[in-house]
């Protein structure tokens, strides 16, 4: 009997180490190949689903062997029959999934495998739906089955949309016992193309894995995150290199504003701050202004995707985030200054500031590796100035982001400082 190959069935396969291998072949040398080789019948082929190890051993050592003949393939509680590659390569990572020791970063692997399996699978069962079918079997999945799925009528594939609710990738990660979010991430990394269901870095899903040299999904998805995040910061802040202050727009603020108080701090805080003082509407309506005399709002200078640091302190928290969300900022979260060291208060004696963080438009937020305690511990310093452990961090989140300071007390390198003349 001739036994053919498909390369894209055997993909689906894991390989076995040389250990692996070599015990494999010792074993069938002993006892001979107790089990047979599972094939596929199909437009006049007798294909390989499994046993491509067993088969190589035993040609090469002329040993014996059986064979069964595969008819269809168990998904969810349908058994469907084998006939197209798509679901011969269910079949293939199903028996994988059964036989082999596979934790949960392989069955990632092989789960986002098949996703474009599934998606074929659902343009097939559209078509159908809408009484067309491809040229044949074999293109399910491909050019031809994907230029008939374009000619399926929306409302079809809107019902069929609401049919099957599982998508190609939850149906995947069902089939082979994977995290969905994995089998997504997985997906993802490779580059999987919706239009053309095709992997545009297949090679990807063969480093994700347990084995000696693979990668775990969770650091793939980590590393995904941050090289997204990359690209959106990079878009937001493109055009700002070489324009002047007055043109440019920032994807990050940072502001510490000149609070007026109705108490004694007033007079204090007006020696320790270079600017004047400021009440709430004051600073609703504030605009920096520039050497060249321009003045902008907030809201102006802010590019469309962007994030605001702002300090406040605890009574001023309320007017705090009313100034935030007139200079076009959604409040997320704040961070607490430890100061180390306890000062004045009537209801407690002060300790710490709040930096808020407010985001314009759809700002990402900072990977994984910039992610600190909300808790920033730094002794106070005279006059008021913030710890240097923040520039720190903001520039960690943001390193090639266009920053700017609001009231800015000194220049820093890599921001801009923007204020009343400064």
């Amino acid at each position: 009997m001739e036994i053919t190959i498909k390369q894209r069935l055997k993909d689906f396969i894991r390989p076995l180490s040389d250990l692996e291998y070599s015990q494999l072949e010792t074993n069938i040398l002993q006892d001979g190949c107790r089990e047979p080789l599972s094939l596929w019948k199909h437009e006049g082929l007798n294909i390989l689903l499994d046993g491509h190890n067993r088969y190589k051993i035993c040609n090469k050592n002329n040993v014996k062997f059986s064979t069964l003949f595969i008819e269809s393939v168990t998904v969810g509680k349908e058994d469907l029959p084998l006939d197209s590659i798509e679901r011969a390569q269910m079949w293939v990572a199903q028996n994988q999934n059964g036989r082999r020791n596979l934790d949960a970063n392989d069955r990632a692997a092989l789960g986002a495998q098949l996703v474009p399996s599934f998606a074929a699978e659902a343009a097939r069962r559209q078509i159908k739906l809408a009484g067309t079918r491809p040229n044949s079997e074999e293109s399910i999945g491909s050019r031809t089955l994907l230029q008939n799925y374009s000619k399926v009528p929306q409302v079809v594939q809107k019902k069929e949309d609401i049919r099957n609710q599982k998508t190609a990738v939850a149906q995947a990660a069902e089939l082979v016992g994977a995290s969905a979010t994995y089998v997504a991430g997985a997906t993802k990394a490779a580059g999987y193309d919706n239009k053309t269901h095709t992997f545009r870095k297949p090679d990807v899903l063969s480093t994700i894995g347990s084995g000696k040299g693979q990668t775990k999904i969770a650091d793939v998805m980590k590393d995904q995150r941050q090289q997204n995040q990359n690209v959106k910061l990079a878009a937001i802040t493109k055009d700002n290199a070489n324009k002047l202050p007055d043109e440019k727009s920032y994807t990050v603020i940072l502001a510490d504003c000149p609070w007026r108080y109705d108490f004694a701090e007033t007079d204090n805080r007006k020696i320790e701050n270079q600017y004047p003082t400021m009440d709430v509407d004051e600073l609703k309506k504030f605009k920096v202004e520039f050497a060249n005399g321009k003045k902008k709002a907030i809201d102006d200078i802010a590019a469309r995707d962007s994030v605001l640091f702002f300090w406040a302190t605890a009574p001023k928290l309320r007017e705090a985030l009313t100034v935030l969300e007139a200079w076009g900022f959604e409040y997320k979260t704040h961070a607490i200054w430890d100061k180390e060291k306890i000062g004045m208060g009537y209801w407690f004696r002060g300790q710490h500031e709040l930096l808020l963080v407010g985001t314009k438009g759809k700002m990402p937020a900072p990977g994984d590796y910039a992610r600190v305690s909300s808790i920033i511990r730094a002794p106070r310093s005279k006059h008021s100035e913030k710890p240097e452990e923040v520039y720190q961090l903001i520039e960690k989140m943001y390193p090639k982001a266009a920053r700017v300071e609001i009231f800015a007390r000194n220049d820093r390198e890599g921001w801009d400082s923007l204020g009343n003349q400064l």
